[in-house]
């Protein structure tokens, strides 16, 4: 203990609130035992006080004589009323105070409070026994004291007992003081107030029972638990393997109807393939129940313990995901139907009820991909396996293409003319004659749509050509086409490659001759009729006594209108008027697999571009544009390329071109891009041939970035300036194209055309080839940004480590083209490889990326280098 004289503190022992005895004075607080019965009474019968007093001492003993060092000597001076004082002496000398301060506190509490619940408890039974009055109620006093002289700090002594002399200082380490009430009779010990003093016993403890009874009893449970458990699972084994059974034959049956639907849906029988979803249903139905006829608990077990890898769970999602497939059939089955019967309605009706029924699908699509992503690929025959996998990876894009489907349903029943009539200009582009967005604008129809039905068809005998006369404006054409016709007119209003802006310039010289307002354009191109032939059949001409088939259908139509213009009764057009009609009923007359193929075929159009829409109302333009069926010319922050062809004055002999694109990028180690655009035309008409027999003039332009350097331009041709036509001085320049086009510049070396159009740089110039003539010329120009190789954080989900760059190269075709192919290699920069390519089938190695797009459809190509 160090030397300074400590404050007194007083330390309070927390009291347990068991056992309560309440005293007679109102303003004593209830006397706390903090025993249970069953200790009360172990201490009723304990050793007399005399011995646990002893004991309590040799405790102490022992406890010091472990705990201090040899050099500390422990004597024991006995002391009045039996107790003993004992001290602690340190046989070093020269110290100041003792080096070894013992806190014997939580020792002395712990040895000393059942001693002192003992003695209040005997003495509590001692008054109950000798009543007294009360002014002779005792006051129970329990006081532990540690006394430190202050002279001798090295002695640490403990006592045990009343406070010694007052030269000493004392801390009282805990007290208790409490109140009794003695005259309470035995009698009431088990009822009225001194029953409630007292904790009451639990149920079992007058049972005699063993000590730790119910751990027995816990171990018997699990006995008969072990027992019991498989005597029951071997009794219900038979029922569970017939319940197998029964769920088997009913998943193999719906399996069987679900296949026989899907060949009866393909064939267009939708009530026979309604029926086989109807059957298959119900029989995922009837599997599903007898999962549920067994019992929760078993059930419970079974989902969790495997059988040949699959669970319980695993046949109740499959289950749940077969009938879900089952009702989407169904639904599916009705929603084609409904195109099929119900002749009394109008087809946005027919629409309508199908975007209702599509509506509905979305919450059993829902509940199919998340039941089959549930499912464990090892609960899953070993030969279906791929195919069921498939099918997990698949079921997202379903699910959103059907609820694409349902959206584009709404408003194609609006373009349908649901709410009131609409009208369309159609423009059928000759691609044998390539044109920016296609072809040559030779022949158009206006149509009427009310309620999905074609209400009139108008096509003009003249074509186009018909406009002319009655075209009120007087506005000057893009000056390549001066070598033709510097008046601008309908037929070759279709300059720009971007659809939506030659659409509106279209649709402008339409009205401006006379032409209603129409609500939308829609071109196709001539390449498409031959597809769609095939699966129609030919189309029979009595009148002019031809039979139109996919394979002659474009020269015999050319052949027709150039008959027509021979013989000069000015109608060159008329036999699309007795076409259209036949083809229309044609279309409409298909069933079973030709409906599908004629959805494919219309699919394939589109992303080719044969088919390309423009409407008035921004809203169909947007939901069209995000389908890619709207021929704009795209926005994108790397490298891009168009190659947009003209044919000017060069007849129908692009049926005889083939055509190699092909751009070579050099990457170098300063992260500059150098791209080389080489074009080569061979012409395979000859002198032979009706409309292959005549040179063909192109003008090509290159859309690239915006701002691309040119730095060279090789073996282009020069067309000579009295080739160009003069406008009218009263014509005026056109505001539409001056806005696109801007401000054209002519490089004086090379004759280049250089101009900025739709966020792009163009380059162009005239390539002419006669026939058995091959030609390439070259475009070579620097992009306007550089590949830095840096180590960006946002790319370090491909790799880590080493610096790197992203580069991309969107190449957009031209609608129309034909025999034409495109290829790319991309020159790497000194050291640096792939560590990344987009798509996967990319050729790439250590020095270069090779890329071939697919025919007629824009790609995108990507990679990362490090």
């Amino acid at each position: 203990m160090s030397s300074h004289k400590p404050k007194s503190k007083r330390k309070a022992i927390p009291r347990r609130s068991s056992a309560v005895v309440h005293h007679a004075l109102p303003s004593r607080e209830p006397l706390t035992f903090g025993l249970l019965q069953h200790e009360i009474d172990e201490i009723v019968s304990a050793h007399p006080p005399r011995e646990a007093e002893k004991k309590l001492e040799n405790d102490l003993l022992r406890e010091l004589s472990r705990i201090l060092p040899t050099h500390e000597s422990i004597v024991q001076k006995p002391l009045a009323h039996h107790h003993a004082e004992i001290i602690v002496k340190s046989d070093v000398k020269h110290h100041g105070h003792s080096p070894y301060i013992l806190d014997l506190t939580d020792f002395i509490e712990k040895k000393r409070k059942k001693e002192q619940a003992r003695e209040r408890i005997e003495n509590f039974f001692h008054k109950l026994h000798h009543p007294a009055t009360p002014a002779q109620i005792t006051k129970l006093e329990a006081r532990i004291e540690v006394d430190l002289p202050r002279a001798e700090a090295k002695n640490l002594i403990l006592a045990v007992g009343e406070a010694v002399g007052a030269e000493q200082e004392r801390i009282v380490l805990a007290e208790h003081e409490e109140h009794v009430d003695a005259l309470l009779p035995m009698a009431h010990k088990k009822t009225g107030e001194l029953h409630k003093q007292f904790t009451t016993a639990p149920w079992f403890y007058h049972l005699s029972l063993p000590y730790h009874w119910h751990r027995s009893l816990i171990t018997y449970a699990i006995i008969c638990c072990l027992v019991v458990l498989p005597i029951k699972a071997f009794g219900n084994y038979y029922e569970l393997r017939k319940t197998q059974d029964q769920i088997v034959n009913y998943a193999n049956s719906a399996y069987q109807d679900l296949k026989v639907a899907g060949s009866e849906l393909a064939a267009d029988n939708t009530d026979n393939a309604g029926a086989r979803f109807a059957s298959a249903g119900q029989n995922l139905s009837q599997a599903t129940e007898e999962i549920n006829n067994i019992g929760s608990a078993l059930r419970a077990i079974l989902r969790l313990v495997p059988n040949n890898g699959a669970t319980l769970a695993d046949a109740e999602y499959l289950l749940s995901a077969g009938k879900a497939a089952a009702d989407i059939g169904l639904d599916v089955s009705q929603v084609l139907k409904i195109f099929k019967t119900n002749t009394n309605s109008t087809l946005t009706d027919k629409l309508a009820l199908a975007e209702t029924k599509l509506d509905k699908l979305t919450p059993r699509l829902n509940e199919l991909n998340n039941n089959l992503q549930k499912i464990n690929l090892t609960a899953i025959p070993a030969d279906k396996q791929t195919a069921f996998a498939q099918a997990q990876q698949g079921m997202a894009v379903i699910n959103a293409d059907l609820k694409e489907l349902a959206s584009f349903t709404k408003t194609l029943k609006q373009i349908l003319g649901s709410e009131y009539k609409r009208r369309y200009l159609f423009v059928f582009q000759n691609n044998n004659e390539i044109r920016p967005t296609g072809g040559f604008l030779g022949s158009f129809a206006l149509v009427d749509i009310d309620r999905g039905a074609i209400k009139k068809i108008e096509i003009p005998e003249g074509g186009t050509y018909d406009m002319q006369g009655s075209q009120l404006a007087g506005v000057v054409s893009p000056y390549q086409l001066h070598i033709i016709n510097p008046r601008w007119e309908m037929q070759d209003a279709n300059w720009f490659p971007d659809f939506a802006a030659s659409a509106q310039k279209i649709k402008w010289f339409y009205e401006q001759a006379g032409g209603p307002t129409v609500d939308g354009v829609i071109a196709v191109n001539a390449s498409l009729i031959p597809a769609i032939l095939k699966i129609t059949g030919p189309i029979d001409l009595p009148v002019v006594g031809q039979t139109l088939t996919s394979a002659n259908f474009v020269d015999e139509l050319q052949r027709s209108i150039d008959t027509e213009k021979t013989v000069g009764d000015n109608k060159p057009k008329k036999i699309l008027g007795e076409i259209a009609p036949k083809l229309i009923e044609k279309i409409f007359a298909l069933r079973g697999e030709d409906t599908l193929k004629l959805a494919e075929t219309l699919k394939t159009g589109l992303r080719q571009k044969e088919v390309q829409f423009y409407f008035s109302d921004p809203a169909f333009q947007e939901k069209f544009a995000t389908y890619g069926w709207t021929g704009q010319i795209i926005d994108t922050s790397r490298d891009y390329l168009a190659v947009i062809n003209a044919n000017i004055g060069g007849g129908k002999t692009d049926a005889f071109i083939e055509q190699k694109i092909n751009l070579v990028s050099d990457i170098y180690d300063n992260g500059e891009i150098v791209n080389t655009l080489s074009i080569t035309r061979k012409h395979t008409g000859k002198t032979t041939d009706a409309f292959g027999k005549v040179s063909n003039l192109d003008f090509v332009r290159a859309y690239v970035p915006e701002g691309s350097q040119l730095i060279s331009a090789q073996n282009f041709d020069e067309v000579p300036a009295e080739a160009f036509e003069k406008p009218a001085d009263t014509w005026k320049n056109d505001a539409d194209l001056v806005a696109v086009q801007g401000g054209v510049y002519v490089e004086p070396d090379t004759g280049t055309y250089m101009n900025r159009e739709f966020n792009k740089t163009v380059f162009g110039n005239w390539i002419q080839v006669d026939p058995g003539e091959e030609k390439t010329v070259i475009f070579k120009y620097r992009l306007p940004f550089k590949l830095l190789l840096t180590d960006n954080t946002k790319l370090r989900f491909f790799s880590a480590g080493e610096p790197r760059a992203f580069h991309s190269l969107l190449i957009q075709r031209q609608s129309g083209e034909q025999n034409s192919v495109f290829t790319t290699e991309i020159n790497l920069p000194t050291g640096k490889t792939p560590s990344w390519i987009y798509p996967g089938t990319l050729k790439a190695d250590a020095h270069k990326i090779a890329f071939t797009p697919a025919d007629k459809q824009d790609e995108l190509m990507a990679f990362i280098i490090e």
